[in-house]
């Protein structure tokens, strides 16, 4: 693809010498010489040169100086976006999940014993887990006593949202800093995929378990839509973690205490 200002440049250029040949005198072999003549083409040729290189000069410096913002921009927006990925693991390695998880009983995911963990990250990696070894087990026949009351589930984790939110919250915000970056530059032409490619590396699968309890409860949340507006994380992604019956064998499996939120 030819670069568009070369072409303005040679525009430029066929433009100065079409009007130099229409306003300049007549010129003839048959005439004596006419040194004012050749020194009028002199000047011409060297002042045109000198204004195409220095055009050149000042198209290719603003593109080095271009390019320069767009590193620093970029430069910029990683190290902000790790600094806000640091506080946000940092608040989820303080959660204690005591209200959350009441039993420390190991018991069994497969032929394997575990203990449940109460703290931090390894909680939500946990509980992503244990929700796709139940969601994969093709085998697993549902217990009827498990769907008896969706409500209760779903007071429960309103409940448990209502406890962390400010916690959970956190992760939206980190998510949300790259689509308002992306919105308020989006009639500039930068490199949307660099920062849209950078989102996506950044959201490990027991973060899209969380984001996929939201949008169950929260189907409208503005930053969920963004993410599958923007292909980041496929509807198929919810559609595999959120299943009725699956979310409520899930739920069930954990051994959560559920009680009824008093209004």
């Amino acid at each position: 693809m030819i670069n568009k200002y070369y072409i303005w440049g040679v525009v430029i250029l066929v433009i100065c010498i079409l009007l130099f040949f229409f306003f300049s005198p007549p010129f003839s072999l048959y005439k004596n010489i006419d040194t004012n003549i050749f020194a009028n083409y002199g000047n011409f040729i060297a002042g045109l040169l000198g204004s195409m290189i220095a055009l050149f000069a000042a198209i290719l410096f603003y593109k080095a100086l271009k390019h320069q913002i767009d590193y620093s921009k970029k430069g910029n927006f990683e190290n902000n976006y790790i600094f806000m990925l640091k506080n946000l693991n940092k608040e989820i390695d303080s959660l204690y999940f005591e209200e959350i998880i009441k039993q420390t009983n190991g018991y069994s995911i497969g032929s394997e014993d575990i203990r449940i963990p109460h703290e931090g990250i390894s909680v939500l990696k946990y509980l992503s887990k244990r929700y796709l070894v139940i969601y994969n087990d093709k085998t697993k026949t549902f217990n009827p006593n498990i769907s008896e009351n969706l409500k209760l589930i779903n007071d429960k984790f309103n409940e448990i949202k209502k406890q962390n939110h400010s916690q959970f919250n956190q992760l939206f915000k980190v998510i949300n800093y790259i689509f308002e970056f992306i919105q308020k530059n989006r009639d500039d032409n930068i490199d949307k995929k660099f920062y849209f490619d950078y989102l996506n590396i950044q959201i490990p699968e027991y973060l899209k378990f969380i984001i996929a309890i939201y949008r169950r409860h929260e189907p409208e949340m503005e930053i969920i839509n963004n993410l599958i507006d923007y292909y980041v994380i496929s509807p198929d992604d919810f559609k595999n973690y959120i299943d009725e019956d699956k979310h409520e064998e899930f739920i069930k499996s954990l051994n959560l205490p559920i009680r009824k939120i008093e209004k």
